[in-house]
């Protein structure tokens, strides 16, 4: 088991599936879902990922997407 600190970029990557490491950052993100890993990100990555999914996939999107976060990741 580990411990991942996600910054914003791995964020977006999970959020928009045509960013080069999508595939990567959607594992990463499962694995932190169901308790493999642990994973944590600071909560101006959460700030700054919802900010830039909002622009451009809408605001309801990128509040599921922040729900989604919250619950697999521990803010930090």
């Amino acid at each position: 088991m580990y411990r991942l600190l996600l910054d914003t970029n791995v964020l977006l990557d999970f959020m928009v599936p045509e960013r080069p490491e999508s595939n990567a950052a959607v594992e990463v993100i499962r694995r932190c879902a169901n308790g493999t890993d642990t994973g944590c990100v600071c909560a101006g990555s959460l700030k700054d990922a919802y900010y830039v999914a909002c622009k451009y996939l809408g605001e309801q999107a990128a509040r599921d997407f922040v729900r989604a976060f919250l619950d697999a990741l521990n803010v930090i």
